[in-house]
């Protein structure tokens, strides 16, 4: 099966001592066979997260993240200016890497 990832949405999240972060969603889309010939992407249900420094984020059953080599608590951040963050926006010079 032919996949590939498409990178879907970002948005803030904050950590413990209050710096923010974007964390940016990339959805992962398989080949399927469409019924009247050829091919489409269809999404699969798989969802990766990444920060923008490109650490790995899990996200946990409570809604929170967890940056996966740091261990870093994530939480969203929810406001007004947060609804419509593109999907590709400047990077933030802030590291969860130890940097």
């Amino acid at each position: 099966m032919r996949t590939k990832l498409v990178e879907t949405g970002a948005f803030l999240t904050r950590e413990r001592g209050g710096r923010t972060h974007t964390l940016r969603v990339s959805t992962e889309y398989a080949v399927e066979r469409a019924p009247e010939g050829g091919e489409t992407w269809v999404p699969t249900g798989l969802r990766f997260y990444r920060l923008a420094n490109g650490q790995h984020v899990e996200a946990l059953p409570d809604g929170t993240f967890r940056t996966v080599r740091t261990k870093v608590l994530l939480r969203r951040v929810e406001s007004t200016t947060n609804r419509s963050l593109p999907a590709r926006s400047t990077s933030n010079s802030s590291s969860l890497a130890g940097d």
